[in-house]
């Protein structure tokens, strides 16, 4: 069973007994959990940086999200949300590399779903895992603390 299947099948479960319901329409708190970050699954990395060094870290970050369990899409519309980031270039060793500053998940609505501030890591394959760790325990927090809401 996926992660986020519990908190499906628990509110599925909720509305069919009324507890979630408010007169045949959806209680305000489900409509904001509807679109919140324990149901995020699929994400669309955007390029963080510039050039071949912004690529770099784009292709590790997906990387990086794909070994958490997160599935990434190349087209924003066909994930559940999106990943941006702050970022400087600098050059580490005669070699251009990315740095993230802040690293932002949002919804398409635009609403922050996410965000970490990151300290400099010596490559972006470092970074890229810390980001992906870090959103993984969030997402499963947020998932977890779902599950509980539910009577």
């Amino acid at each position: 069973m996926r992660v986020g299947s519990r908190t499906t099948l628990a509110l599925i479960l909720a509305l069919a007994m009324g507890s979630l319901t408010d007169g045949g329409g959806i209680h305000a708190s489900y409509r904001q959990r509807a679109f919140g970050l324990a149901d995020v699954r699929t994400i669309h990395v955007v390029r963080i940086g510039s050039g071949e060094a912004g690529e770099a870290t784009r292709e590790a970050l997906k990387e990086a999200l794909r070994g958490v369990g997160f599935e990434t899409a190349e087209r924003a519309e066909r994930a559940d949300a999106v990943l941006r980031g702050i970022a400087v270039t600098k050059v580490v060793g005669g070699e251009t590399v990315v740095v993230f500053r802040t690293a932002v998940l949002q919804s398409h609505a635009g609403e922050t779903l996410w965000h970490a501030q990151l300290r400099s890591a010596r490559s972006p394959g470092r970074q890229a895992g810390r980001v992906a760790r870090s959103l993984r325990a969030s997402v499963e927090r947020a998932v977890w603390e779902a599950a509980r809401r539910v009577p």
